[in-house]
This record gives C-alpha cells, sequence and structure tokens, in this order.
C-alpha cells in the first residue's frame, strides 16, 4: 500500500495506523521527532531515522537515547552514501515501512524520485509519503490508459527494475544533482 497526504497531522495518523509490533521502518525526513514518536508506539522491531538538519540531529539523538530500537542517521537521503549507510544499519535491504516527509510542499519532482529509489531498493510492504505536490498532481490527474502490473507488485515500481537493489542505482542518485541547487 502507498499512501500519499498532504497535512502533517494525517501523515503521523497513517504513520500510527500502518506500523505494526515488529516492524522495521525507515523513516526519511525525521525532523525533530514528532513522527517517529508515533512510529515508535506501535512497537517495531527497529527504526532508521533519517535527517540532515542540525535541529533534527539534536533532538534525534535525544530520543535516540530512550528508545533501543531507534537508530538516527545523519544524512541527506537525496545522496547514495545515506542510502548505503542506513543498509549498512539494517544488515540489507530489510523494511516493512517506508515514511517519506520531505518538506510536505516543495519538490514533488525529488519526493517522488527519493521515494522511487528507497522504495526499489527496500521494497517495503506500506509506504506513507507526505508531499502537497504529489497530492495536487494526482487529484488533477486523469488516467488515460489503462495499466496492469503483475500480481506480485505493491506499488514500490520494482518491475521496472531488476529484483533487489537495482543495478544503476548510484547513477539514479546522482540524477539529483541536476535538481539541487
Amino acid at each position: 500500500m502507498i499512501a500519499l497526504v498532504k497535512s502533517v497531522e494525517k501523515y503521523r495518523r497513517l504513520l500510527g495506523e500502518v506500523v505494526e509490533e515488529g516492524d522495521v521502518v525507515v523513516e526519511l525526513g525525521c525532523h525533530r521527532g514528532a513522527a517517529t514518536r508515533v512510529i515508535l508506539t506501535g512497537s517495531p522491531r527497529r527504526v532508521v531515522a533519517v535527517d540532515y538538519g542540525k535541529d533534527a540531529e539534536e533532538a534525534m539523538r535525544e530520543l535516540e537515547r530512550g528508545h533501543p530500537e531507534l537508530t538516527f542517521v545523519k544524512g541527506d537521503a537525496r545522496e547514495y552514501d545515506t542510502l548505503k549507510r542506513v543498509l549498512e544499519e539494517l544488515g540489507g535491504p530489510e523494511c516493512d515501512v517506508l515514511a517519506v516527509d520531505l518538506g510536505g510542499g516543495m519538490f514533488p519532482d525529488t519526493a517522488f524520485k527519493v521515494y522511487y529509489v528507497w522504495s526499489v531498493t527496500l521494497q517495503p510492504r506500506d509506504a506513507v509519503v507526505r508531499n502537497a505536490g504529489l497530492c495536487e498532481f494526482l487529484k488533477l490527474a486523469e488516467l488515460r490508459e489503462e495499466v496492469h502490473l503483475d500480481d506480485e507488485s505493491r506499488g514500490y515500481l520494482g518491475e521496472l527494475s531488476p529484483p533487489g537493489i537495482p543495478g544503476r542505482i548510484r547513477e539514479r542518485f546522482e540524477e539529483f544533482k541536476l535538481w539541487r541547487g
């Protein structure tokens, strides 16, 4: 399941509904940890939270001290090295829930690219993405062609890539250099 939301309140509420006991959760854009706290109420086995902000680091290091199942990774979700560090932390591409909040409204292309690369790599059972631009796009879009996905598709666009970590994942991250200032 992929849930796409605009509001931070709905994003947090959905995370509270989706995370199950024993899950492995990867959170991109944890900020100061408000959504992370909601995730932790679901009794996940493991949470890896990613952000690059200084205020995020301070808040998340404090939250980490009280939650042994939580690991904070200071890094930019748009960078290959961050994905590599998260994979090393997890011991491989294990993920039940992928949570993506890269600022809510700006840069829907970046939010989609981050979702695509991380979801193809981690292949989560569920994903919750917060981005107003993507919501607006979806609201205005009209599907003019029937789309057929195989029965195994979970929405991480895996049928567009070989199984496991795509061979060109580093190159896909390099594309971000064109989109970032």
